[in-house]
């Protein structure tokens, strides 16, 4: 059971106030205890709204796309991380979210949902589900016949690309990972970038396989110049995959 007093604790720490990291702490019942300013500003609903609400009655499936699973995925990822206690990635999931200025409708919307266990005391208390928006990545196919969107097929070659390098890392968390950086280099630059996108998910990648970190993109990923590392991995240089970088964003 997460107490008062342990959800107090956690929304005193610093990791859950990450300006650019949408969290939610969850209870083992799926009732959202929490949620951070970047969490209320990427779904457009506020603190009063979300804690206390069951996830599904927050966030319900879009009932006019029955083929999107996106509710089953979520809770399978959240059943996996209370069962074994291991973080699970979902990689890149389409949810859709109840549009409130007009409700009964919904807005298309792409993440890349992270659920990571709270274990406090030996006991797994709740869930913290961290969840980036990445629909610019993949925005919506078009249902008129039109030529589908470029950079959904290019990210996904990349993803490919990078996955060779990285095998311990599943394709869904590297293609969660390209998506992120895509969103990041378009976001910073104000256009896409593939070269960029290529070195900085390769970086992101590295530092999710718990390699040698290697300094670089601090700025686009959000890190400021007093923050970056010191040691002397962190003053080598990035290194670029020609191949990785070949694909057309």
């Amino acid at each position: 059971m997460l107490s008062d007093d342990q959800v107090s604790a956690v929304e005193s720490t610093a990791w859950f106030h990450v300006g650019h990291s949408p969290t939610m702490l969850l209870d083992t019942h799926l009732r959202i205890r929490a949620v951070n300013k970047a969490y209320e500003t990427v779904t457009g609903r506020t603190h009063a709204e979300l804690v206390g609400a069951a996830l599904f009655d927050a966030f319900p499936d879009n009932a006019a796309d029955p083929q999107n699973g996106g509710g089953a995925s979520i809770s399978s990822s959240i059943e996996t991380v209370l069962r074994r206690r291991v973080r699970h990635v979902l990689g890149v999931q389409r949810y859709d979210l109840p549009d409130p200025a007009d409700p009964g409708t919904f807005r298309y919307r792409v993440w890349t949902p992270v659920n990571s266990p709270l274990v406090i005391d030996g006991a797994t208390v709740g869930v913290v589900h961290r969840n980036q928006d990445v629909t610019t990545a993949f925005p919506p196919v078009p249902t008129n016949g039109a030529e589908a969107p470029p950079q959904s097929a290019a990210l996904d070659e990349l993803a490919r690309i990078l996955g060779r390098s990285f095998p311990e890392l599943p394709y869904a968390e590297i293609l969660g990972i390209v998506a992120e950086s895509y969103c990041v280099v378009a976001r910073s630059l104000g256009r896409p970038d593939a070269g960029r996108t290529a070195e900085l998910a390769a970086l992101r990648a590295e530092i999710r396989a718990g390699r040698e970190f290697r300094a670089g993109f601090d700025q686009l990923d959000g890190r400021s110049e007093s923050t970056r590392p010191t040691d002397a991995a962190s003053e080598r240089s990035p290194r670029t995959t020609s191949s990785a970088s070949s694909a057309s964003l």
